[in-house]
């Protein structure tokens, strides 16, 4: 949908469109066009329904003037708006959305920052003392190499963390955050261990040796 023209062909025909399709989600198509004239077309001309789609896809692009107008048009809201707006980063989105919209946020929204790497929202969210940090936010962090997000998830944003942590960014092979969270006592998974400036995952190759040596034993005694 590149046109107003083409929006109308296609409004005009609804028996064209995918069977699960409503209007609520015909909307949330063409705000995922970015183009706000579109948008403002189909609410204005066509009273279009809508729910909480067209406002999360212009919070995502970070199309502000979107999301101004679904705001001052009573768009539906819930916690996604702000998530997706942190997901990519779009600070200008988000400040928006909870400063002046008031929208809530949840977990996610520092998932999403952290996950992506955006310092910037994290920063942000201590500034408006966020406090829906889960395990998941440090988690994400590690397991993509975001040390700096991680770093100030735990040591200023006081975000928990777990051994899911450690077990994420061994997994992708992030050495320093590894490094960072073992250096921070960060819980260790099930039967791992760091022990002399080595992490053992699993049981170690000594005491695979130890054991086959016992069995052995055991069967040449027998």
């Amino acid at each position: 949908m590149s046109s107003i023209s083409t929006l109308e062909f296609v409004w005009e025909n609804k028996s064209l469109w995918p069977r699960h399709w409503t209007e609520r989600i015909f909307c949330s198509q063409v705000a995922k066009t970015n183009k706000f004239e579109l948008l403002k077309w189909i609410r204005e001309e066509k009273k279009c329904e809508w729910s909480v789609g067209p406002i999360n896809a212009a919070a995502e692009q970070g199309n502000l003037e979107m999301v101004k107008y679904c705001v001052a048009n009573e768009c539906p809201i819930n916690e996604w708006a702000c998530a997706r707006a942190a997901q990519n980063g779009h600070l200008e989105c988000l400040k928006y959305l909870h400063e002046e919209a008031k929208a809530p946020w949840d977990y996610w929204t520092a998932y999403f920052a952290a996950r992506n790497g955006h310092l910037h929202i994290l920063e942000y969210l201590v500034e408006r003392k966020y406090d829906k940090y889960y395990n998941l936010a440090c988690e994400r962090a590690a397991a993509n190499g975001h040390l700096d997000c991680l770093k100030y998830l735990r040591e200023t944003a006081k975000a928990p963390w777990d051994d899911l942590a450690v077990r994420e960014a061994h997994k992708y092979n992030e050495t320093e955050c590894v490094q960072y969270l073992l250096d921070k006592n960060c819980p260790l998974p099930f039967g791992w261990r760091y022990e002399h400036g080595e992490l053992i995952t699993g049981y170690s190759s000594s005491s695979s040796s130890s054991s086959s040596s016992s069995s052995s034993s055991s069967s040449s005694s027998s």
